[in-house]
Parts: C-alpha cells; sequence; structure tokens
C-alpha cells in the first residue's frame, strides 16, 4: 500500500518495517512522499502533523493529557512516530500506545504512521499491541530504503563514505558517481558503519614465486630509437626484411607480405628513426636499436614509467625466459595499486585460459564478451555493487 492510498482509505496505522535504514529514515522518506502526494492538503497543512520519536511522544504523555488534547482535535491529523531499536519496552510505552490506538477507534479522520527497523523487539511489541487493540486497522509493509530515496545531499555525504576497493581504503566517490548508482546499492551497510568490500585484492600468480622480501630490483630499457645504419644496410643488400615510413604503407607491406618481416620506423623532430610497429620476427632489426639513446627506468624512475605506462594505456615488458618478467610483473602491479589505488587492477595469466579462447576463436569478442571475462573468470566479481 502506498502513502496516498493509506491517506484515502479507512486503514489507521501503517506500520513501516525498514529493512535498510533506521526508523528516521523511514520517517524521512514519508515526510518526502507526503510533501508530493496530492492528499497533502488535508495532512499536510500547518497543525495537522506531528513527527516524534516514540521517547519524545512519552516525555510529552508525562507532561500534558495526550489523550484528551488527541481527543479534543475536529480536524484530520496525521502522528507520525520514529520508533527506534534502543527504544526501552516498559510498561509505560505499552499504556501508552494502548490509549494511543483506542483514540483511532472514535477518530476516524487521524492517522499514524509508525516506522521501525525490520528487525527488533520495537516492531514486534507494536504489533502485538495494535492486534490487541484495533485487529484488522493496523497494516505492516516491508520498505527497502534506496538510492533515488536519498537527496542530493545525502547521496553526496553517502559517497564520500570509504570501502575496501581490493584491498585498499578509498572513498566511494573516486569509484563511482551518483549518477551511475542504483537502487541495489547497500545503503544500510554504509548507514550502519559496516565495512563494504568491492573486489579481491590482488595475489601473485602461483607459478611467479614472487616474495617481496627477496626481490632484486631490476632497470627496464626503452629503446625505440633505431641506428641509421640501417638504410645503409638496406640500400646494399645487408638488411633483407621490409622497411615502412608510414602507417599506410606498412599496412600496405603487412598486406602485401602476410609472411614477412615488416617494420615501420618513422622519423622525429630531431631526424631520428623511432620504431613504431613490426610483423614478424625481430631478431635483425634488434641488432640497429640505440641502446645509448634509449630511455633507462630504474628501480628509482618506477612512478615515471607507470605515468607512461597510464599515457600510452599500452605497455610491453619483454625478455629472454627466465628473466623475470614475471616476477617483474608482480611487483609492478603493487606498485600501481598504490599509486592508483581508484583503479582496477586485473592480473589475466593467458596460459590460464587456453582452452576458453580456443572455443571463442571463431566466435565475435566484442566488448561486452570482454568485459564479462574479465569480471567473471579473471576479477571472479559476484556482488552486484562489484560488476
Amino acid at each position: 500500500m502506498g502513502l496516498r492510498e493509506f491517506l484515502d482509505s479507512d486503514q489507521q496505522i501503517w506500520h513501516l518495517q525498514m529493512i535498510d535504514g533506521d526508523a528516521w529514515t523511514g520517517i524521512t522518506k514519508v515526510y518526502r512522499n507526503l510533501q508530493n502526494t496530492s492528499c497533502k492538503l488535508n495532512y499536510y497543512s500547518d497543525g495537522h502533523y506531528t513527527i516524534l520519536e516514540s521517547e519524545r511522544l512519552l516525555t510529552v504523555n508525562r507532561m500534558i493529557n495526550l489523550n484528551a488534547l488527541l481527543t479534543s482535535m475536529e480536524t484530520p491529523y496525521l502522528l507520525m512516530i520514529a520508533c527506534e531499536t534502543n527504544q526501552t519496552v516498559n510498561d509505560e510505552l505499552r499504556d501508552m500506545f494502548k490509549e494511543l490506538f483506542s483514540i483511532l477507534k472514535k477518530k476516524k479522520a487521524m492517522k499514524i504512521i509508525l516506522t521501525t527497523q525490520s528487525d527488533g523487539d520495537i516492531a514486534a511489541f507494536i504489533q502485538e499491541i495494535a492486534a490487541e487493540t484495533l485487529g484488522e486497522g493496523f497494516i505492516t509493509t516491508d520498505e527497502q530504503l534506496t538510492w533515488s530515496d536519498l537527496t542530493a545531499s545525502s547521496q553526496r555525504k553517502m559517497l564520500e563514505k570509504t570501502v575496501i576497493f581490493q584491498g585498499r581504503s578509498v572513498a566511494l566517490n573516486q569509484l563511482t558517481c551518483a549518477e551511475s548508482m542504483t537502487d541495489s546499492f547497500p545503503i544500510a551497510d554504509l548507514l550502519q558503519e559496516k565495512e563494504i568490500r568491492i573486489g579481491k585484492e590482488p595475489v601473485p600468480s602461483a607459478c611467479s614465486g614472487y616474495n617481496e622480501k627477496y626481490y632484486t630490483d631490476r632497470t627496464l630499457n626503452h629503446n625505440v630509437i633505431i641506428k641509421q645504419d640501417i638504410a645503409i644496410d638496406k640500400r646494399g643488400g645487408k638488411f633483407p626484411d621490409l622497411l615502412a615510413n608510414t602507417e599506410l604503407e606498412f599496412k600496405q607491406l603487412c598486406q602485401q607480405n602476410p609472411k614477412g618481416n615488416v617494420h615501420w620506423l618513422e622519423k622525429n623532430i630531431s631526424g631520428e628513426l623511432i620504431w613504431q610497429q613490426s610483423q614478424g620476427n625481430l631478431k635483425t632489426l634488434l641488432k640497429y636499436t640505440d641502446s645509448h639513446k634509449g630511455q633507462s627506468y630504474a628501480p628509482t624512475d618506477l612512478e615515471k614509467l607507470l605515468e607512461q605506462a597510464r599515457q600510452q594505456r599500452v605497455m610491453l615488458i619483454a625478455d629472454k625466459a627466465g628473466m623475470g618478467k614475471s616476477t617483474v610483473l608482480t611487483h609492478l602491479s603493487k606498485r600501481i595499486k598504490q599509486k592508483f589505488p581508484a583503479h582496477w587492477l586485473a592480473r589475466i595469466d593467458l596460459n590460464d585460459y587456453t582452452e576458453l579462447f580456443k572455443t571463442q576463436k571463431e566466435k565475435k569478442m566484442d566488448k561486452k564478451w570482454v568485459l564479462e571475462f574479465v569480471s567473471n573468470e579473471v576479477l571472479k566479481l559476484e556482488s552486484h555493487l562489484e560488476k
């Protein structure tokens, strides 16, 4: 039953059990809907409604004769009561609710909305008294607090809270924005300050044998400048591979020589030959790389390397077998997570998915398939929030 239906019906007491959030979030939700409903003229005008928590209602009852006050009212009246879980359940509270519910039998234009958390003694306590006093005049519904129920300011505050993202403490607003949130988000966990974990912490590959304690620092060399000798040797017939000066020429040579070695070299402003891309074997080309002009990344320059990788989007680390590529990759992944804690870190050991890729070889491998592969097979995401 919705708020409008309740206010228009003969029902006089509505008990909202909040599945997410506490009694006050329930009252807030009712109040916001009351502002928007067409029935507000009867109940949402000055002097026609009161909002109290049950403890304050007891205080009022001690100070004045609540029974006499409510009985004397002639206009439609709405009483909204937030019954907190820490409310003491005793005879005084029982007597007050009994009196309150008894008044409703005489005052048909009066209505009460009670909000509680879905579990707890107070919810069962109220329902017991209502059953004794009113019988069918009392209805109970479970209410879910959703993201769209929150005001814009509340959403902003909620997104400032911290979650554990792949093992790191990160503010939620670094991972998502209000526009991307859905009503399936576990608001109750944040309201109750529970720890929310998103994604599992990346672990080293079992076969890498990585141990931070025994890690030996490496220097990575980025050698893409090719010696000018290659042009001389090409003209003299000493360099058998095909060379291209532009991307278009490279693609054409690759199409014409699908099994040949083709290399795309392009001159920069300084007139140096920069290796762009290759098809086939690199053995012959690598003899011409100019190691004296390459970019070296010492262990102290890892920050520069990570920034370079972020700008380029793709970076390959290559070397002979046994030189420690897997170990370096594991070490870099830890540094990446330190520098970019709000980024997903997915480590994929392709050898683990050989059979899966074989079955997919003749099928469409679009963005959707890739996202599902990374989500389900690699990151093993479980909750809707993680996905």
